[in-house]
Order: C-alpha cells, then sequence, then structure tokens
C-alpha cells in the first residue's frame, strides 16, 4: 500500500487545550482533551459513522481550536478514508503511540480533501479619497510570535523504564526553535502521573541551565507498578506546551523483572568483517546452529562463492573457524541464501550429521554442505536445475530453480526435503532426500509467469524472494514471498509430489505488500500468522494465516514520514526498505526483527497482538557498526539471552546485537 491517503487522526494532534500558532516543521508537545480520544476510539470501533468524526475534526478547525493554514487542494484528491486509519485510531486513543507520529501529515491531509473547511472570505474596508473608493490603509501592527521548541528525554538520555527503589532519570530541554539554540527563560512546571490520571509526584516549577533541566526520582513502592505518565508543561511568549513521556514500573527484587524488550536497552555486542581470508563479502543468508554445546552462524557470500562458518558461543567475542568456497563444480556461484537440515533419518552421506543448504544463484543449484566440523564444512552433494529456465509440474527434467532465491528444509512423514524457490521460473522445487542424495519430488510455478502483479485469488508466484514453512493442522505449506507479484502465495505441500496452491494474498491500496522480499511464520494465542516485509511499501503486513484457505489480513505497521536516515533522537521508524524478517517468542512475548537496507537498521516490533504492532526498539548504522545494506537476520540464544545476527550486504561483514538478557 503506498502512501496516498493520511489518517484522519493527523488533526488531534494539532487539538491543544488552549489555541497555538503552527508553523513547520510540525514537532512539537501537545495536550488533547480526553473527549477527543474518547471519540477516536468510538470511530475505530464503529459507533459513529465516518461523517460525524470528519465533522467532528472540521469543527475544531474552523472554531479555531486548531489555527494552521489551509492549503490548496491537489489536483487529484482522494475521498476514501482506509481501515488501517481506523485502527491507527483506536491504538491512539489507548495511548499506544505517541501524538507527534500524525503531525507532520496535517496539511498534506487538508490538501487531498480527507478534511475540508472553507477559506474565510474576508471583505475589504473601503475609505473615501477625494470622491473615489479606496482600500483603507491598514492601522495594525503585526508582531511575530516567536515559537519555541521543548524536548524531554531526547537524544541517548532517559530509560522508559525503572525499577522500585531504583531512580527514574528525566532530562527537559528548551531551544528557541526547532533544532535552534538554547534557551532559559522558559516557565516550566513538571509532575508524574498515572496512566488514569493520579497525581504521583509534583516537581513544581523547575528551571533549565543552558537550556537543560537533569532531575531523578526513587520509584517509592509497587504503587507506581506498570505505567507512568512524566507530564512537563512549558510556556514562552503567551504560547504553552505540553510533552507526556510514557515509562514503566517493574519490581525490584526480582530476576524476572524485566520480561519485554521495551524495558531492555538493546545493544551491539560485537562485529565480525570481512579481512581477505574469510569469505563474507556481500553477505545475504544467515542461519544458526549448535553443536557440541557451541554455537555456530552460517553465513552465504554471495560476492565470494561460498559460506563462512563462526563460533559465537562467545557472542561478545566471535571467531571465524571453517568455510566453503565454490571451485567450479559445487554448485556455490552466488551463495545468496542457506538453512540448517539435521539428518533425522540417519541414513544420508554414511548417516547422520549436520548440513548446510546453500542456495547457488549463479549455478541454478542447490548445495549440500556437512557441517557437523565446523572448522572443516565438507561438500556432500547438490542438486542443479534441469531446464534452465521455465518448470513443468508433469515432468522432473523441468524443475523450478533458475537463478534459485531461498531455500527451506522440512520433514513430512518422517522423511525430510528441501524446498527451494526459483527466482526466474516463477516457482517452488521440492527435492527428496530419502535416496541420500537430492531428487525432484514435485514443484509448483506461477500459472501466469511475468505479468508482473497479480490479484486475490490469482497466483502470485514472480520472481519468488523468500519461503517459511507452516504447519497447521495435519497439513504443511510452503509461504512464498513474490517480489514482483507484491504478494504471498500459499502452497500446500503435504504431499511432495503435487504441491496444491491454496491461495494467494495480493497487494492493494491498503496493504504493505508492494514487493514482498521477506516472510516469517508466528505461532500466538493458538492462531497462526505470516509476517511480511513490502519493501516499496516501507513497511511490514501481518496476515492471519490459521484456516489457509481464507487468510485474514490484520494489521500492518509502516515507516511513516521519512526525512532522511532514521533515529531515535527525530523519532522516525526505521522501516524504509525492509528487507528482511525472523520471529522469535521470547519470555511470552512475540516480536519481528526487520533489517531495513535503505535505513542501514533493524527494528524490533511486539507482535504478541497481532493487531496492534509496537516498535518496542531500533538500532542504526554507525562507524563501529555493520549495518549498512543491512539484509538478513537470524535468532540466536546463548547462555539464556537472545541475539540477532544482521548481515551487512554493503559492510561485508555481521552484526551481533544484544536484543534480550537472560536474568538467571
Amino acid at each position: 500500500m503506498r502512501a496516498l491517503f493520511f489518517s484522519v487522526l493527523v488533526i488531534l494532534a494539532l487539538v491543544p487545550l488552549a489555541p497555538s500558532i503552527l508553523s513547520d516543521p510540525l514537532d512539537y508537545g501537545f495536550s488533547i482533551p480526553t473527549w477527543v480520544k474518547n471519540m477516536a476510539g468510538w470511530w475505530s470501533d464503529d459507533k459513529i459513522p465516518d461523517s460525524s468524526f470528519i465533522e467532528t475534526i472540521e469543527f475544531l478547525i474552523k472554531d479555531e481550536m486548531i489555527i494552521v493554514e489551509i492549503p490548496d487542494l491537489d489536483s487529484e484528491v482522494a475521498n476514501e478514508i482506509p481501515l488501517w486509519v481506523k485502527n491507527t485510531a483506536g491504538w491512539w486513543s489507548e495511548d499506544k503511540i505517541h501524538d507527534i507520529t500524525f503531525v507532520s501529515a496535517i496539511k498534506y491531509l487538508m490538501s487531498q480533501g480527507i478534511i475540508h473547511v472553507e477559506r474565510e472570505q474576508i471583505e475589504e474596508a473601503k475609505c473615501n479619497f477625494k470622491g473615489k473608493e479606496v482600500t483603507c490603509p491598514s492601522m495594525k501592527h503585526t508582531e511575530e510570535i516567536k515559537e519555541f521548541h521543548i524536548v524531554v528525554n531526547g537524544g541517548d538520555c532517559c530509560f522508559n523504564w525503572a525499577y522500585v527503589g531504583k531512580q527514574y532519570v528525566f532530562q527537559v530541554e528548551t531551544f528557541d526553535e526547532y533544532r535552534g539554540s538554547p534557551i532559559d527563560d522558559v516557565a516550566i512546571t513538571a509532575k508524574i502521573i498515572s496512566k488514569d490520571g493520579e497525581l504521583r509526584y509534583n516537581f513544581g516549577t523547575i528551571s533549565t541551565e543552558d537550556g537543560v533541566y537533569q532531575n531523578s526520582i526513587t520509584i517509592p513502592s509497587m504503587d507506581w507498578y506498570a505505567e507512568n505518565i512524566l507530564s512537563v508543561t512549558a510556556e514562552y511568549n503567551g504560547i504553552e506546551k505540553t510533552v507526556e513521556k510514557e515509562f514503566d514500573v517493574f519490581r525490584a527484587e526480582s530476576k524476572l523483572h524485566c520480561v519485554k524488550i521495551l524495558c531492555y536497552t538493546i545493544n551491539s555486542v560485537s562485529s565480525v568483517v570481512d579481512d581477505g581470508t574469510t569469505l563474507l563479502d556481500a553477505v545475504l543468508g544467515t542461519a544458526i546452529y549448535t553443536i557440541g554445546g557451541s554455537t555456530y552462524v552460517v553465513a552465504a557470500s554471495e560476492d565470494e562463492h561460498g559460506i563462512e562458518i563462526i563460533d559465537i558461543s562467545d557472542p561478545t567475542s566471535p571467531t571465524s573457524v571453517g568455510r566453503l568456497a565454490d571451485d567450479g563444480s559445487k554448485l556455490l556461484n552466488k551463495s545468496v541464501d542457506v538453512a540448517i537440515w539435521y539428518d533425522t533419518e540417519q541414513d544420508h552421506f554414511g548417516g547422520g550429521g549436520t548440513y548446510a543448504v546453500v542456495a547457488g544463484s549463479g549455478d541454478d543449484g542447490i548445495a549440500i554442505i556437512d557441517i557437523s566440523d565446523p572448522t572443516n564444512p565438507v561438500y556432500s552433494d547438490g542438486f542443479e536445475d534441469q531446464s534452465g529456465s521455465g518448470c513443468d509440474a508433469d515432468d522432473n527434467n523441468k524443475t523450478c530453480l533458475a537463478h534459485v532465491s531461498a531455500v527451506a528444509t522440512v520433514t513430512l512423514d518422517t522423511f525430510d526435503y528441501i524446498v527451494g524457490a526459483g527466482y526466474n521460473d516463477d516457482g517452488i522445487e521440492i527435492l527428496d532426500l530419502q535416496s541420500g542424495s537430492p531428487v525432484p519430488a514435485g514443484r509448483f510455478s506461477d500459472t501466469t509467469p511475468g505479468s508482473n502483479g497479480c490479484t486475490t485469488g490469482t497466483v502470485c508466484l514472480d520472481n519468488p524472494n523468500d519461503v517459511a514453512i507452516a504447519t497447521i493442522g495435519s497439513k504443511t505449506y510452503a509461504v512464498v514471498a513474490a517480489a514482483r507479484d507484491d504478494g504471498i502465495a500459499i502452497i500446500d505441500i503435504s504431499t511432495p509430489s503435487s504441491p496444491t496452491h491454496v491461495i494467494s494474498i495480493a497487494d492493494d491500496a491498503t496493504r504493505e505488500l508492494e514487493q514482498t522480499f521477506g516472510v516469517a511464520i508466528a505461532t500466538i494465542g493458538g492462531s497462526t500468522y505470516v509476517v511480511a516485509v513490502g519493501y516499496l511499501d516501507d513497511g511490514i503486513a501481518i496476515i492471519d494465516i490459521s484456516t489457509p484457505a481464507s487468510p485474514v489480513y490484520v494489521s500492518e505497521l509502516e515507516d511513516g514520514t521519512h526525512t532522511g536516515r532514521c533515529s531515535a533522537a527525530n523519532g522516525e521508524r526505521c522501516l524504509n526498505g525492509p528487507t528482511s524478517v525472523a520471529v522469535e517468542t521470547i519470555k511470552g512475548l512475540t516480536y519481528a526483527i526487520v533489517t531495513s537496507k535503505d535505513e542501514r537498521a533493524v527494528t524490533i516490533i511486539d507482535i504478541t497482538t497481532p493487531s496492534n504492532p509496537t516498535i518496542v526498539a531500533m538500532m542504526y548504522d554507525d562507524n563501529d557498526k555493520m549495518l549498512s545494506g543491512a539484509k538478513a537476520v537470524s535468532i540466536a540464544t546463548i547462555g539464556g539471552s537472545t541475539y540477532a545476527v544482521v548481515s551487512g550486504w554493503s559492510e561485508n561483514g555481521i552484526e551481533i546485537i544484544k536484543i534480550m538478557h537472560s536474568y538467571n
């Protein structure tokens, strides 16, 4: 879904308790009457119609509770409100997202005609001069009201959580304008209130020094448990602004105090960069495996045509221990993806073992490498596409592995299989491993290859870029991301010799599926979901596939305003150009870990409530990290702590990020 429409809720972020004069950039603090959020909630629950909600917002503008320049209408205007807007309204009414998110879209929203306010017609006074009617000279003196800017807990300051008996630190900064110079003559008051508005502590009047005020308070008791709000009100030149920052309070005595990433500061613990001897140029795929009590990452190098094995048992000190490069006979040319296969049947290549299954895109084939000894990976076998381009479900000599882009492994009825995605064949190939060597079992390809787009009800398999396996009931499915078709195909592979297309979910104006690059499966509350990333839509989509034939598009999260590189300081999301996604459940909560090539970043999203995905942490590239061109992401649990291993495709290396401590 492209950003054709902006939420009516944009307006809500501009409703202060007293009028304000707004000027670009629209990045200020606000205080919004409770009844407005109540109405937003009613509207999102369909208790009031669109027209009533829009009319109310228009009234607030006309009544000058909001003072904003009314822009000219664009030549083409929108007149529909997409479904995701109501979802956003509901989240906003529940204080799950911040007002400021919507501010920058206000003028655009009005220019699209979604909110319509008539321009006030001002009649000029007329005077008589020597018998002729003329416009009277103005007698008014216009004095510019200078805006100011206030930042609470900005930059690297302050956590949004605290423990009982420990200090909660906060900071207030005041500037003469957005990104301006510090000022000290601002009247400021600060207090802490509960989520329900009960006063916790009143700091009274505070003063900045060189534009900065910092203070702390010891959390007194469990009465402050859970959610609290730091409320800071500032007044300058007759303009009053209020900024509210939420923070959580956790139990002090327990090792279980931090059970969610929201209260844990993620941090990079190490990097591994190509040194000329390793095979880490342009890493496109990663996979994690554990053997002999140690944990390893296998990295697939597109430019160095092979794999690198890195011991990450001590995540702070990763060590490259083994590698295997193509020599013209190993089907490793342009290695772009890797999956781990544990030989459950114990009868392949001498019996048992752990293998890396590698997509050799340049060789149109799949390589199988024995990695049981990480220091000495051995090429075991492989399978090369039989037809070059074009595949046939009824002919094993016309397989679907041209320019293979992704691989996955699956066990069906105790037998092991590989599922490969043929990017140029617009289909998937299933390889049977029962005989000891991979042989074609079955395949499925797009019924309208090269159509460059699909609709729900047709097959979305043009240029498959990723594949994930989902088991639902007694059936097993391949969920395939089709980049050129802007959609997802669900294929029943329970009978490998005759895979069957169940349904495809295609992009439209309300979905985040344009150029679907990656997919991952999540099981939450007994239901199965696919999390997909739309590279050109700058967002993720969450789809309930518990009933595969009737998938339900549940929610989405998109990048939103993009003014440059994302950062915590500017409040932007790191979802511009997402490329890959992994799903992990940590301490009972489920997260989607998303990489963004364009943002050079990683974003962690809490999807425990699939209808309300919430960003809880972000990390972006700097001179010390390997996140430029962030592509693949894999999750490892080591010593009870959880780590994300991310490939920096442009920086020829990997980054290891600690996303949750064990607290054991």
